[in-house]
């Protein structure tokens, strides 16, 4: 939940003061913890001015917070994001509270009370999952992303189905009783959570209905919005089995549809596959891919007033996603016992190397080979020094 502060005093922020932390590593964590705690809270300069931390090192500290049952909120202070700690405290891990819920959302919510009558949890309702009438109706008016992954399908038999019910020929399939549609339902607010937490960045303008500007019967329902980076966000759970390239070959023509709406220049692809397996995507908007999937659109739409049945159009290339993906490898066992290996033995390869440098310098330039101790280091004909254990 974002938090304004009254800026109209102009009162000057007290900076952190570094000499008020100590270097050691549980006072570091004490010592962001103080300044969490603060009337307006804490920017992620103040806290490495504060502990001497990188920014990435602060996040990880403030993920690590989180985990523990820490309920630190974001906030905006003259423009600049804070931190802090709204209930000046930890509290029970068991009490898990979606913060950036919108009253919409909680009043559709079923709320369950904890296991010690504390504070509720809130669930959303199966039934209420679904679209209401008014939003089915509203959806014949117009071309939404899903419909735009209808109309680029290449499935005559899908885009038929879909001229129909836009003209009202045909109800709209009943999906309450397809468990991987409901489920992708029910894990979206699980999924904008954990975007949030590993990336510290908040989703605004759930559910947003927006139409487009230009072509009055285009519009979309956003499942988020990223307003620092004016970012079209997309929630999916698919199969464990899915490639994520045919995921953003399948979900593209959505992609593109809600930035051409919004104007934005970058979607994310939010995605958790089965149980055991979260990636994020980062799609740029892409002009030509735009402009074949409005013409697709505005030959269905021309099929839909006309009366006259459409033709599935070509299906361009789907852009590729930009960057490095983010992926969160929680649940591989390769992964986790290869992480160990590499905080436990991070010291002694940084020894390792350090010998392996005071070894080579020890070979004066004249000398082709150099043994002792267990160990020798030979000289190729290209000048490279390789060093090795001798074996008896």
């Amino acid at each position: 939940m974002a938090r304004e502060t009254d800026t109209s005093l102009n009162l000057p922020v007290a900076p952190a003061d570094p000499r008020s932390c100590a270097s050691a590593e549980p006072t570091k964590i004490a010592c962001v913890i103080t300044h969490l705690k603060r009337e307006d809270g804490a920017t992620l300069l103040e806290l490495a001015a504060a502990t001497k931390w990188q920014p990435h090192t602060i996040r990880a500290a403030l993920t690590g917070l989180k985990r523990k049952g820490h309920l630190i909120e974001k906030g905006q202070r003259r423009g600049m994001t804070c931190y802090y700690l709204p209930h000046a405290g930890a509290v029970s891990s068991s009490v898990w509270r979606d913060m950036s819920r919108t009253p919409l959302d909680l009043a559709t919510d079923r709320t369950t009370p904890d296991a010690d009558g504390a504070s509720p949890i809130a669930w959303p309702r199966i039934a209420e999952l679904g679209a209401s009438e008014h939003v089915v109706a509203r959806r014949r008016r117009y071309i939404g992303g899903s419909d735009a992954n209808t109309i680029l399908s290449g499935s005559a038999e899908r885009i038929e189905r879909l001229w129909r019910e836009k003209r009202g020929d045909e109800l709209p399939e009943d999906l309450s009783g397809k468990l991987p549609v409901m489920l992708g339902c029910w894990t979206e607010a699980f999924n904008r959570q954990w975007y949030e937490r590993f990336t510290g960045q908040a989703i605004t303008r759930l559910g947003e209905w927006v139409r487009c500007g230009t072509h009055d019967w285009r519009a979309c329902t956003l499942d988020g919005f990223l307003g620092e980076a004016g970012a079209v966000w997309e929630a999916k759970h698919t199969s464990s089995f899915m490639k994520g390239e045919d995921l953003l070959a399948r979900y593209m023509p959505q992609l593109q549809h809600n930035m051409a709406v919004t104007g934005a220049t970058t979607a994310l692809l939010s995605v958790i596959f089965g149980n055991g397996k979260w990636e994020c995507f980062e799609v740029s908007s892409d002009w030509l891919y735009q402009q074949d999937l409005l013409e697709a659109e505005t030959r269905f739409w021309n099929c839909v007033v006309s009366g006259e049945p459409p033709v599935a159009a070509p299906v361009p290339p789907a852009p590729k996603p930009v960057g490095v993906r983010e992926i969160c490898l929680d649940g591989n066992n390769l992964w986790a016992a290869s992480a160990a290996d590499w905080l436990l033995h991070g010291e002694a390869a940084k020894k390792h190397a350090a010998a392996c440098v005071a070894l080579r310098e020890l070979v004066e330039p004249d000398v082709a080979r150099a043994f002792g101790h267990g160990i020798e280091a030979k000289r190729s004909k290209t000048g490279a020094i390789t060093i090795r254990e001798l074996r008896s």
